[in-house]
């Protein structure tokens, strides 16, 4: 497929609630660190609107604001600083640098860690932030360039069908390379989630930090995690709508011959080289010349003089501008006693560049967790989305375009052109008539369901168990379309495609189930203030079934009915069914002194029975260290932030084989 470019992007924004309209006027002033050095790049907004500026190389700024709003001052590492605008034109800030850039959390296999005490190579996304700086419209495409080692491509431009792929540090096995996706802690896949529900994504890169995940980890893993409410503790609610609006153009085009009579002489040309004779008269290359001087003429069959005696760009007539559109809109809060919630609809409408290969989808998400006493939590997540694909022969089509000739009109009054020219081979071909002659749609239900307990235990012990099913069902529809193709300069039909023996039918229904049960222990203590000892054990089993029926009949009783029973030949009928199950225990050991000297070991066991008994359970350990040099008495007055030295080795499998090899 030809990959798209956005040549017009409009995004809209609003955020519920209320704001006073007052006069604006110009604030100018400096930020600055504790130290008086100027923040280059420091970024000035003002609160709840799309007004904002960056601090030039001396940290000074200009922006307009009115008197009782509010401006907010932020910088990488530092505190955020919100000053309410009086009549001062004149505002310096200095900004505090963080004091709890220790306590920054990161996501890792089955639970969190502090991203300073991380001994694996693990990267953190703001993935929220990534969606709202550029529009994409598959949610891996917020990926690409995040992060180094991981490659992110698209493959087709196809909506709904974009073949992305990622790969983690390149291709790690075979028969499968793409990365283990896990979405709030259970395998999923990147393309169904709405990338506005998104909070953040992290990346496991090597075998240290994979071996939690085992013989599905081989490849890296991708752990996204979604929004999920307001702060716990405080009141709040909102209610936020996006919107994003793009006008889809092929990226590159290539060019071709639109000018008739030139393709004429040209192709006489190439004849003329190899010995052979003309294969154009000049009588008819004289007439396409003398009616392309008035293309709006009417010819002898009544039809315009550009329709009868085309000059077609082909790849002009293959590919569209179509407006791509996507709303998304959620409402989240807190209750400030212990209930978050998070409740998000999304529609996207991807009409694409080519006729009938377009997709709509609705998603839906609901994320609500409770504290129910001070020591239990209870959580629900539960979302989904009903996707329809167009279907056509583009790719089969697309072969025809060496054979599209500037002499055939594509379409004209819902009738298809051919060829013109008596003279010309008729071997050349309409491919928008080939695309369209077949039809159907692919529509997909998928639903996920996820219900989990958090529970405080003495001794800082804590208890998580959730569970986890999944559903798919998707319904795909063939048929072909009868009709035939029109010469407009003679005013008939020129080609037919009306035998209702050679029109068929093909359907396929298929259901893949999946459940995921979690449990685990987790222990997370500070010794003398300096001891930082962290264990977690658990179990995880799963089992995946997935069934399919197909069919497939020729010979129609009408050109507009498209159901099995309404065709008398049996062509082709199938199904299958298949499972797998998988168990697996695991546990994680951490420690660090003084956030200086870090250390963590991690074990997997794995069984699935993919594999024969006999070789069905691996075990999957690793061990890292780290040693942060800037934490060092001698590196307290060094201008570096965070120096790190890191050591690992991990054993890390996979289970991509076919389920019963």
């Amino acid at each position: 497929m030809i990959a798209l470019k956005r040549s017009l992007v409009i995004v809209v924004s609003l955020l519920l609630g209320s704001a006073a309209i007052a006069q604006t006027h110009l604030i100018k002033g400096r930020v600055t660190d504790e130290s008086q050095e100027p923040l280059a790049g420091a970024s000035v907004s003002v609160l709840n609107s799309t007004r904002g500026e960056i601090t030039d190389v001396d940290g000074n700024y200009e922006i307009r604001a009115a008197e009782g709003e509010i401006l907010v001052f932020s910088f990488l590492g530092f505190e955020t600083k919100n000053v309410t605008v009086d009549s001062r034109a004149v505002i310096n800030v200095t900004l505090a640098q963080e004091t709890n850039a220790l306590n920054e959390l990161v996501v890792v296999g089955y639970g969190v860690q502090k991203k300073v005490n991380v001994t694996g190579a693990v990267a953190s996304v703001d993935y929220a932030n990534e969606v709202k700086s550029r529009p994409v419209t598959s949610t891996a495409q917020v990926l690409q360039g995040v992060s180094p080692g991981v490659q992110v491509n698209e493959a087709s431009g196809q909506p709904g069908s974009e073949d992305v792929t990622i790969r983690v540090r390149g291709i790690g096995t075979l028969n499968a390379a793409s990365p283990l996706i896990i979405v709030d802690g259970f395998e999923g896949t990147i393309a169904n989630v709405n990338p506005d529900d998104i909070l953040s994504v992290s990346i496991l890169k090597d075998a240290a930090s994979g071996a939690i995940y085992g013989n599905r980890g081989a490849n890296g893993v991708v752990l996204i995690t979604t929004k999920n409410g307001g702060r716990q503790g405080k009141a709040s609610s909102s209610i936020t709508y996006s919107g994003q609006f793009a006008i889809n153009t092929p990226a590159n085009k290539f060019r071709v011959v639109s000018d008739y009579a030139d393709y004429m002489e040209i192709m006489n040309e190439s004849a003329e080289n190899i010995g052979n004779s003309p294969i154009f008269s000049q009588a008819m290359i004289d007439l396409w010349r003398e009616k392309s001087k008035d293309p709006n003429g009417i010819a002898d069959s009544g039809y315009p003089n550009y329709v009868a005696y085309p000059n077609t760009d082909w790849v002009d007539a293959m590919f569209n501008r179509n407006v791509y559109q996507k709303h998304n809109i959620s409402a989240s809060g807190s209750s400030g006693n212990g209930t978050n919630y998070l409740i998000s609809a999304s529609y996207l409408d991807n009409p694409g560049i080519v006729d009938n290969m377009g997709y709509k989808r609705f998603q839906l998400r609901t994320n609500v967790s409770s504290w129910i006493t001070k020591w239990l939590e209870a959580g629900t997540r539960l979302w989904g989305y009903l996707g329809n694909r167009q279907l056509n022969d583009f790719s089969g089509a697309s072969g025809f375009m060496s054979r599209a000739v500037p002499g055939i009109y594509p379409e004209y009054d819902g009738k298809f052109g051919w060829m013109e020219n008596p003279e010309q081979s008729s071997n050349s071909r309409n491919n928008l008539y080939f695309f369209n002659r077949i039809g159907g749609r692919e529509k997909t239900l998928y639903l996920n369901a996820a219900l989990y307990l958090n529970i405080k235990l003495p001794l800082d012990i804590k208890y998580h168990a959730s569970f986890n099913y999944t559903h798919q069902t998707v319904d795909y529809m063939k048929w072909v379309n009868l009709g035939g193709a029109y010469s407009f300069s003679r005013g008939e039909n020129a080609y037919e495609y009306n035998n209702l023996a050679n029109q068929y039918t093909e359907q396929n229904n298929s259901n893949t189930g999946h459940w995921t049960f979690q449990t685990d222990f987790s222990y997370n203590h500070t010794f003398a203030k300096k001891h930082e000892v962290g264990a977690m054990v658990g179990f995880e089993a799963l089992y995946h079934n997935y069934g399919n029926s197909s069919g497939r009949k020729s010979g129609a009783s009408t050109d507009n009915l498209f159901e099995l029973n309404t065709y008398s030949t049996m062509v082709s009928i199938g199904g299958s069914h298949s499972d797998y199950a998988a168990a697996s225990v695991f546990g994680r050991l951490t420690y660090a002194y003084d956030s200086r000297y870090l250390a963590e070991v991690n074990l997997r066991y794995d069984g699935s029975s993919r594999f024969s008994r006999r070789s069905r359970w691996g075990l999957f350990p690793s061990v890292s260290a780290g040693w942060r040099i800037s934490e060092e008495p001698w590196m307290k007055n060094s201008k570096v932030d965070n120096l790190k030295i890191r050591a690992s080795w991990g054993k890390l499998g996979t289970n991509s084989i076919g389920n019963y090899d």
